[in-house]
């Protein structure tokens, strides 16, 4: 306590200490602190936001594969139908069904380089 005493002692007759650099500490620590209080909060908001587009992101590539899943079904549906048909004499293509069908897996098909586009670009998004 002794040498605490003689340093500071020291220190005040030394020295001069300008007492402005400890409000300006003051000011900074409150600037700081409230600065970090405000980024704390908006980047949590944001991981909450980011969850919730994560869990979007896999339904959406759920969806994708039951899409995929669905056409597939369609098409060896399709496939089956034809040969029925062809083996009968009859144009598959008289059933308004079938010609549906061919639209349906018409669509897909034109869509598919830019579904699986905007697909990989959801499979790249970083999990937390």
């Amino acid at each position: 306590m002794r040498t605490e005493l003689k340093v500071f002692s020291k220190l005040f007759s030394d020295k001069k200490v300008d007492l402005s650099t400890i409000s300006e500490l003051e000011l900074f620590t409150k600037g700081a602190e409230a600065d970090f209080e405000v980024f704390d909060n908006v980047l949590n908001d944001w991981v909450i936001k980011y969850i919730d587009l994560q869990k979007e992101v896999n339904g959406i590539l759920n969806l994708a594969d039951i899409a995929a899943n669905s056409n597939f079904d369609l098409a060896t549906a399709m496939g089956k139908f034809q040969e029925n048909a062809e083996s009968l004499g009859i144009n598959p293509f008289r059933f308004d069904e079938f010609a549906n069908a061919t639209v349906t897996i018409g669509s897909y098909e034109n869509n598919i380089d830019d579904l699986n586009d905007t697909l990989s670009v959801l499979k790249t998004m970083k999990q937390l």
